[in-house]
């Protein structure tokens, strides 16, 4: 009986933390949008004046992955 209980109340946690990460993904989706339009608005812009497009590594991008990581 103690073992179910425990089972239940760690099956509930798991339920509750899965529920906090996607919580937390959608709310993170519409700056990712917004990070992206602008990125698109800028490649645009350089060409249209004749400039190298911005390097793909730059600082970030790699903070985009990091967060997404956590």
């Amino acid at each position: 009986m103690t073992h179910q209980k425990w089972q239940a109340a760690f099956s509930n946690t798991a339920e509750n933390v899965r529920l906090a990460y996607r919580e937390k993904s959608e709310q993170n989706l519409p700056f990712l949008r917004k990070i992206a339009a602008l990125k698109e608005e800028n490649r645009i812009l350089r060409t249209r004046v004749g400039w190298e497009p911005a390097s793909d590594d730059s600082d970030d991008e790699n903070y985009e992955v990091a967060q997404h990581a956590r």
